[in-house]
């Protein structure tokens, strides 16, 4: 039987390390990690996991793919993206996050609400090049992305797999191919285009029922 909801994370380099599975109260749930190498079975214990190396990519841009396009790795209809950095906490997590998506949830950003403040943050915090978030910034005014559109924690994201999401994943990827590593800055033009906004989920991705946030290595 085919799993109806999938939770995906990604392991690349080391970067992160994996969290334990935690059963869910969600019936026909799959737990899938895509990663470079061959985990470590004790630890990997629950999860599907796909060895997908990818040598020609940083591990940043690689362990995204899974999550700007999580249907390409699973046959559920819909899905729970974590970055790695989170560890599940609640038995009840998939089943109440699954109850905000229609037919996508995140949690909002907790400091800014507008691509370009975020593009200036990575710039000035160096999180990656400055010439080519400015590019990417110059692109999205012409096309007349307006400022304080939105902007939302992307770490956490529930799906239904709709045509319409699948669009919105196919653009976001795109962007993070041509553009900036930090998908953030992306996000929200890719949303806007596939006429998506996400739902909001309670609380903080960090202080919430749901999640422990562990940071990166």
């Amino acid at each position: 039987m085919s799993p109806q909801v999938a939770v995906l994370t990604a392991l690349y380099g080391d970067y992160d390390t994996l969290k334990p599975v935690l059963p869910q109260s969600r019936p026909f749930t799959e737990w899938v990690l895509v990663t470079d190498r061959e985990p470590d079975p004790e630890l990997s214990r629950g999860w599907r996991v796909v060895i997908e190396p990818l040598p020609w990519m940083s591990p940043r841009r690689a362990a995204k793919l899974p999550k700007l396009r999580p249907w390409d790795y699973t046959d559920a209809s819909e899905s729970v993206w974590i970055d790695a950095s989170f560890r599940v906490t609640s038995q009840w997590f998939v089943a109440q996050a699954l109850e905000h998506a229609d037919p996508i949830a995140q949690f909002s950003h907790p400091e800014r609400d507008c691509l370009y403040d975020e593009a200036d943050a990575v710039s000035v915090l160096g999180m990656d090049d400055p010439d080519t978030v400015a590019q990417q910034c110059d692109a999205y005014r012409r096309a007349d992305h307006p400022r304080h559109w939105g902007l939302w924690a992307s770490g956490v994201i529930v799906r239904q797999h709709t045509d319409r999401v699948k669009r919105f994943g196919w653009i976001w990827s795109e962007s993070v191919a041509a553009w900036s590593h930090r998908d953030q800055i992306s996000e929200p033009y890719a949303l806007r285009m596939a006429g998506l906004w996400p739902a909001e989920f309670p609380g903080h991705y960090a202080d919430n029922d749901w999640l422990s946030y562990e940071a990166h290595r």
